[in-house]
């Protein structure tokens, strides 16, 4: 059950702008391992998988190649 989003600052990441704080955020993994960045209530911040998180929190996900590229920093 998502019980709603709260109002979160801003992060702009390589010129897109997530709502959130890194506070807001989980790291998940799709089912082929792909890794994302997501806005999650608070009940998913320890989720590991993309799967697991609702339809509103999957909207909010950027993939993590797209931001840092394919080298791990």
């Amino acid at each position: 059950m998502v019980v709603g989003f709260r109002e979160y600052n801003h992060i702009n990441i390589r010129g897109k702008t997530m709502k959130g704080d890194y506070g807001s955020m989980a790291w998940v993994n799709d089912e082929k391992g792909k890794e994302y960045v997501c806005t999650v209530d608070p009940q998913h911040l320890n989720e590991k998988k993309l799967e697991n998180l609702s339809e509103q929190e999957k909207k909010t996900c950027e993939d993590v190649n797209q931001i840092i590229g394919t080298e791990r920093w």
